[in-house]
C-alpha cells in the first residue's frame, strides 16, 4: 500500500464519517421541527 493510498483512505473514511455524522444531524433536526409543528 502506497502512502498517496493511505491518505486517501483516510480521506475517504474522514469525509464519509463527516457525512454520516452529518445525516444524523440533519434527521434529528427533523424530527425536532416535525415534532415541534
Amino acid at each position: 500500500m502506497t502512502a498517496k493510498n493511505q491518505i486517501s483512505r483516510r480521506g475517504f473514511l474522514r469525509a464519509a464519517g463527516l457525512l454520516a455524522a452529518g445525516t444524523v444531524a440533519g434527521t434529528g433536526i427533523a424530527k425536532k421541527y416535525s415534532t415541534k409543528k
